[in-house]
């Protein structure tokens, strides 16, 4: 069973002054974040023109793994800490949403729809060709509705929970040119 794959937003207004002990502090909270099991990945995003903002996309493979995350004595030690540098604001997204946005419009709402296109034309392509190649000569045998029923699933799968999420981190800063941005996570 596919693993319901979840996406935190947190944005951070850090207090002037304050920047070099938030971003210590940021270093040391996705060091023990990568020790809980269902951890993936942790991106920080500095916005242009906004030096004390921080976005912090933190990935897991399921909610269980986030909650237990944020159950934990040590999360909320490091997050009582945080306060004396910075204000949080929260957002959680499953699924596509996560892809292509993130929260109050820090960056444009997506990226331009040419540069998304691309991305899934390119992913979409993928994977056809190699669904094709590996079960081309099966589904041709079976009735039309029925192979477009499974090549079409094999493709809002794939896209869903493998290549869209790993072609979005590894072209972030092409889809998002005018942030800095920071990565940090076992798979980034």
């Amino acid at each position: 069973m596919v693993e319901d794959y979840v996406t935190t937003v947190v944005r951070r207004e850090i207090v002037r002054g304050h920047e070099r002990q938030f971003d210590a502090w940021l270093k040391r909270f996705i060091a023990e974040e990568r020790q809980i099991p269902g951890f993936l990945t942790a991106t920080v995003i500095v916005p242009s023109g906004e030096p004390n903002v921080r976005y912090i996309v933190h990935h897991y493979s399921s909610s269980e793994a986030l909650v237990a995350w944020e159950a934990s004595e040590r999360r909320r030690e490091l997050i009582a800490e945080a306060g004396r540098y910075s204000v949080p604001h929260f957002e959680r997204a499953t699924g596509m949403e996560a892809w292509f946005t993130l929260p109050e419009n820090a960056l444009p709402s997506a990226p331009p729809r040419w540069k998304m296109a691309l991305v899934l034309l390119g992913a979409a392509t993928l994977i056809s060709t190699i669904t094709r190649y590996v079960l081309g000569s099966y589904l041709a045998q079976w009735p039309v509705p029925l192979d477009a029923f499974v090549s079409a699933a094999i493709l809002v799968v794939t896209l869903t929970y493998a290549l869209m999420p790993a072609l979005t981190r590894v072209l972030r800063s092409w889809l998002f040119p005018s942030e800095r941005i920071l990565t940090a996570g076992a798979t980034v």
